[in-house]
């Protein structure tokens, strides 16, 4: 048979959860060059460094090992745990300071998240060289770009934080690129045909 408990821990107090805060930085430009030719440029720079402290939390493991125990009254003694204090939860002033010193778990976490963007694009204007079309009434457009982005996230965590972390350690990344190019002829009736 199964017993859940469900108590809150008021003998130990609050709790304590620290976080940190993000870093940001942007930029961008814009501007004429050589009469027929503008450019945009825009980049962006972000980074995250998480700490998480989790005082005073109780061990599953450890609450179970309090809970099971033998002995008298008196004298009460854990069936199992090595430092293992009995947990007395059923009557008052039974939980001491003893036995919350055992049952807390202290679960740590650090990792950060770091991204990096960078865009360029150029737009031409290649009618003020004479480059146009026979049946258009303005010159030949051309848009030329590129795009970088590059992002890293990592995290460490100890085993009390999340069951999902016990492995320690992870860390992700990737890097992305991305060209443009784009041109754009006007017919006569000054509409725009992408090509």
């Amino acid at each position: 048979m199964q017993v859940r408990i469900g108590r809150r821990n008021i003998e130990g107090g609050q709790r304590f959860i620290d976080l940190s805060i993000p870093t940001i930085a942007r930029f961008s430009a814009q501007g004429d060059f050589a009469d027929a030719w503008s450019y945009d440029l825009y980049g962006q720079y972000f980074y995250t460094k998480f700490t998480d402290s989790n005082q005073k939390y109780l061990s599953y493991e450890g609450i179970g090992n309090a809970l099971l125990v033998t002995g008298t009254a008196a004298n009460p003694t854990c069936i199992s745990g090595r430092g293992c204090v009995p947990y007395n939860i059923f009557s008052d002033g039974g939980v001491t300071q003893a036995a919350l010193n055992y049952l807390y778990q202290l679960g740590t976490a650090q990792g950060a998240s770091t991204l990096r963007n960078a865009a360029c694009r150029r737009h031409g204007k290649l009618g003020n060289y004479g480059i146009t079309s026979p049946l258009a009434t303005e010159g030949v457009g051309v848009n030329i770009g590129f795009e970088h982005r590059n992002d890293h996230e990592c995290c460490s965590q100890t085993p009390p934080s999340k069951a999902a972390c016990w492995s320690g350690s992870q860390r992700r990344g990737a890097d992305r690129q991305q060209y443009l190019s784009q041109g754009r002829i006007h017919r006569a009736a000054g509409t725009a045909r992408a090509g």
